[in-house]
């Protein structure tokens, strides 16, 4: 079974759109992790809207663009792609300070 990559890629944008909301309007959701998985989602959007020009490029039929112009064009992506891991790590330090002080 061949899943369509479009449908991939739009079901990802929707499930990110939909942490960060969720995150947002549900009241039990005011924790340090909830805000750093939402911040997670954002920057994964971020990251995301960079792959648009690698899409534009295989169905225009130009094998290369400049680089300056790519450059410009990924400049906000690469900071979303420099932001997830960041988040990440400190979504699990949050997560094992949680668990190892945990008390019973």
């Amino acid at each position: 079974m061949r899943i369509d990559l479009r449908t991939h890629c739009y079901t990802l944008i929707i499930l990110n759109c939909s942490v960060i909301l969720v995150t947002l309007l549900t009241k039990s959701f005011r924790g340090t992790v909830n805000y750093l998985l939402a911040l997670c989602s954002f920057f994964e959007l971020i990251h995301q809207s960079g792959h648009f020009l690698f899409v534009y490029t295989a169905f225009s039929g130009q094998n290369f663009i400049e680089y300056h112009l790519a450059a410009k064009i990924l400049f906000i992506p690469m900071i979303g792609l420099a932001g997830i891991a960041p988040t990440m790590f400190f979504a699990g330090i949050d997560r094992l300070i949680g668990i190892a002080f945990l008390e019973m």
